[in-house]
């Protein structure tokens, strides 16, 4: 996920702990305690997206595929990250390394917000389709969610309103409130959004901010957690009846589906684009499209339906590009070429054409110019690369 909705939920967790615990001896001792925990909080929210630093280990693209959420984002790394991060804090925060020895409510708060911050980092990763592998070094498999789009303004709006009645200081106030409701509706005006479930998060959000506005225990931050977990089962509702669609009404009848990576367009859960990995005889097919759960896939975001020239469409779907590949050219590129097989290690939805190949899951109209891409032939020159995870292979049944 984006670091918005890392750190919008960050804070609620934040402020659901600090106002479930007993208060302070004073109230200069309270405020440095809700300081202190949206601190740690923040930080730990988002601290696992350390690892960018990792990325100039591989030659392009390679770093960033194989080290971005890497091993800061296992739960074994998680350990060393809080272990760090929790000490460095009272280390240069001297009121606050006061407060945490006097006080074991605050030292209990802390933790707590310490672990829940990291947790939260893992288990929003896990909800999309780029993956995770969060239990290495015992299980080096990707996982996958599939069910929320990887920039989700919902999260912004059922936490991040609430949120707005915890801020003390009005400019950081009013300005977060300004973006909070025009954003979202500006980006479902440019066609990115869908405005009818814009419009009903920010109203439903903003109930919940003014029963959150009456009391001081975490009501309300506890009902924005409870309508984003409605949010995720709904996706998860919209999901399998996606993959009933494909296989029903796209996916060629002689072929076998080997991988189908569905991807929400954000803030609903009618509209959702998919990369199918489909076998047929010798061949490997990469499919690429938007398919829609209601009448027509006119009424989807228009920013994403158009995103690329349509080569076959229909009123529920519309596909993008096919692109095949002989299962022996494939496993030739894997034993033959080190960086193609270090490649393999992230690639879901492989397309590859003569030099070059991305992952389809990335790719955005007629042009592969994305993260993803590798261009093996830049790279021929090269000694093989070494710093190599061990994360095993999405698609190893791509080569047999």
């Amino acid at each position: 996920m984006e670091n918005i909705s890392h750190s919008v939920v960050g804070l609620a967790l934040c402020e659901v702990v600090h106002r479930s615990l007993a208060q302070e001896r004073s109230q200069d001792q309270n405020k440095l305690r809700r300081n202190l925990f949206v601190c740690i909080t923040l930080l730990s929210a988002n601290f696992p997206d350390i690892d960018i630093v990792l990325t100039n280990l591989l030659p392009a693209p390679l770093g960033y595929l194989l080290h971005h959420r890497g091993h800061t984002h296992t739960f074994f790394y998680l350990l060393p990250q809080m272990l760090f991060l929790g000490l460095l804090i009272p280390t240069v925060w001297k009121s606050a390394r006061k407060l945490l020895k006097e006080s074991r409510t605050a030292l209990f708060g802390y933790l707590i917000c310490l672990v829940l911050g990291f947790l939260s980092h893992i288990g929003l990763d896990s909800l999309n389709s780029y993956g995770i592998h969060p239990f290495h070094p015992f299980d080096n498999n990707w996982y996958y969610g599939d069910l929320v789009f990887i920039i989700e303004p919902i999260f912004w709006i059922f936490i991040g309103v609430p949120l707005l009645s915890s801020f003390r200081n009005k400019w950081i106030k009013y300005s977060w409130a300004t973006f909070l409701y025009t954003v979202p509706v500006a980006l479902s005006i440019f066609g990115y959004l869908s405005l009818t479930w814009v419009s009903l998060a920010l109203l439903l959000s903003s109930l919940v901010l003014v029963f959150q506005t009456k009391f001081h225990r975490p009501y309300g931050f506890l009902l924005s957690f409870s309508m984003c977990i409605g949010f995720i089962l709904m996706q998860h509702d919209g999901q399998s009846r996606a993959q009933t669609l494909y296989e029903q009404q796209i996916m060629h009848k002689q072929s076998i589906n080997v991988e189908l990576a569905l991807n929400p367009m954000p803030t609903q859960n009618q509209c959702w684009m998919f990369v199918a990995v489909d076998r047929i005889a010798d061949t490997i097919q990469t499919t690429r499209g938007v398919l829609t759960l209601g009448p027509s896939i006119d009424k989807c975001p228009s920013a994403f339906v158009n995103m690329s020239p349509v080569l076959t469409s229909s009123r529920r779907f519309k596909l993008y590009s096919v692109d095949s590949v002989k299962i022996a050219h494939l496993s030739s590129l894997y034993q033959n070429n080190c960086f193609f097989r270090a490649w393999m290690k992230f690639a879901r939805t492989p397309i590859i054409q003569k030099s070059r190949a991305w992952d389809g899951r990335f790719q955005r109209g007629t042009t592969v110019e994305n993260f993803s891409l590798i261009n093996l032939d830049a790279l021929s020159s090269s000694e093989c690369p070494t710093n190599i995870p061990p994360w095993d292979m999405p698609r190893r049944d791509l080569l047999i």
